[in-house]
């Protein structure tokens, strides 16, 4: 089931690929984007030019390419310390005695014996003396992670293509007349055009606009009114006159006469009149053409006597007529053959 709009588009997507499904929605993207651009020209040049002599169209070169990037990032100037560890260590070695072993080194110092000056000291800046420091640091960096989608539906760029009529001014006479713009008005109007898409120079936008007479088309004769025949629906009506017609025909020549003439014969030869002998060799000749002209006690109307009215023997043929209308269909039949 497809469901379209007055003019044959299609307004449910079609089921396909997944590569063709987002082609046919990119066309339509883009061709939502160039009526959107082709509606703005033409509001902004029909009041300047008039109704129909604007004619715009545009073409919009879109990317659809989508692009993600993710991005980790480190400021060295923003360092933090986060944990910081510092262990020293310093080891000195104590000076043992120096010479050879005797007995002057075994004898007591005498009293009048002084240590020479600073000879201490040179022997503690003489012993061998040894340091170590370990320092532990551990920082935390500014740190940035980010995640960019970009592109999807991007303009890359715009062709505007413009053609506007001649202006119309009437002449010395009051007559319209069609004249050129000239390049001062085509300017204004190209800059009105370009303000009206954004355009942009840098990425590669053009606009056109061109001034050029438009053809006028020949104005249609109107068609001649249809003749009295030619009406919609005379021929019906003919055709129910024709009925109508016929109808009547049959009633007021058919069996107008019909009924006369079985009143004439009423009256010259009454059924009562007749003998016995005649009346069965009547009833014989006649046949199938035979009609009762006995009373109302058999059930069926009495023909008029020769002394009723023309109405009151209309009436009884009609009343003949309505109750046994096969036979006297087959009375005139046998007459129109006859005759």
């Amino acid at each position: 089931v497809s469901i379209i709009d007055q003019k044959g588009r299609l307004l449910t997507t079609p089921d396909a690929a997944g590569g063709l499904r987002i082609t046919a929605t990119q066309f339509a993207h883009r061709k939502q984007v160039e009526d959107y651009y082709i509606s703005r020209i033409e509001d902004i040049l029909t009041p300047i030019m008039g109704v129909g002599a604007v004619r715009a169209q545009v073409n919009a070169d879109i990317d659809f390419t989508v692009t993600e990037t993710t991005r980790e990032s480190y400021d060295p100037d923003l360092a933090a310390v986060r944990s910081e560890q510092t262990s020293e260590e310093k080891t000195i070695t104590p000076v043992k005695g120096l010479g050879v072993p005797g007995s002057l080194a075994n004898q007591p110092q005498a009293d009048n014996a002084q240590p020479v000056e600073g000879e201490g000291a040179a022997r503690e800046r003489a012993s061998p003396e040894s340091s170590s420091k370990q320092v532990t640091r551990n920082y935390e960096l500014d740190r940035t992670i980010s995640h960019i989608r970009a592109g999807g539906a991007a303009i890359q760029r715009l062709s505007v293509a413009v053609v506007v009529d001649n202006k119309v001014t009437l002449n010395e006479d009051g007559e319209p007349v069609s004249t050129p713009l000239s390049e001062e008005e085509i300017g204004r109007l190209t800059t009105l055009v370009k303000d009206a898409i954004g355009f942009d120079g840098e990425r590669g936008d053009t606009v056109s606009v061109i001034n050029t007479p438009f053809s006028v088309p020949e104005p249609v004769e109107e068609l001649p009114e249809p003749s009295f025949l030619e009406r919609e629906g005379i021929w019906n009506i003919a055709r129910q006159a024709l009925v109508i017609g016929l109808v009547a025909f049959l009633i007021f020549g058919v069996l107008r006469p019909v009924m006369r003439e079985l009143a004439a014969k009423g009256k010259a030869v009454p059924q009562a009149a007749l003998p016995a002998g005649s009346a069965a060799a009547a009833s014989a000749e006649l046949g199938e053409d035979q009609l009762t002209l006995s009373g109302p006690q058999q059930g069926a109307p009495q023909l008029p006597n020769a002394g009723d009215a023309y109405e009151s023997n209309l009436n009884t043929a009609r009343a003949l007529a309505s109750q046994d209308p096969k036979r006297v269909a087959q009375v005139v039949n046998n007459w129109v053959v006859n005759e």
